[in-house]
């Protein structure tokens, strides 16, 4: 890698991605990179076709909001990067985590992808499949994984 121009992070949670928001901020800062906040998202009730006791357009209000405050909490997140010149753009995309990354990395020309590393669960195997392996197995860039846990020693 000669240089690092285009550094992206990955946030599937807001509450598990500050670490690596900052290691991709200090990464894009140290190189004069443009960084990237990439959040998916992706409907698991899948609103067309179930019949919900709840009028749908009460369920895709909620979506809505969901995804505005998580947009929000991003752009909170990210306010550091900008304050020192980083140029930064929030991406919140819709689709399997996966998919949208092969096409943004190829896009967008990512030098560098930036994930939190945590254990894969089974309720984040609903919401977001196992896609670790994949990702690491498959894009054609360089990436690291930042420990999104506490230290503990």
């Amino acid at each position: 890698m000669n240089e690092l121009k285009q550094v992206l992070v990955v946030c599937q949670s807001t509450q598990e991605c500050r670490k690596s928001v900052r290691f991709g901020t200090m990464m894009a800062e140290k190189f004069g990179s443009e960084l990237s906040v990439l959040h998916t998202y992706h409907n698991v009730f899948g609103l067309e076709g179930w019949n919900l006791p709840i009028p749908k357009q009460m369920v895709e209000d909620g979506y809505q909001q969901m995804l505005d405050e998580t947009k929000k909490k991003i752009d909170q997140m990210v306010k550091a990067a900008r304050e020192k010149g980083v140029k930064v753009e929030v991406l919140v995309r819709e689709g399997k985590l996966i998919d949208v990354l092969f096409k943004l990395v190829e896009a967008e020309n990512i030098d560098l992808l930036v994930l939190p590393s945590h254990p894969e669960w089974r309720l984040e195997h609903f919401f977001f499949g196992r896609e670790n392996e994949a990702i690491l197995r498959k894009l054609p860039c360089s990436i690291t994984f930042v420990n999104e846990q506490p230290n503990l020693a």
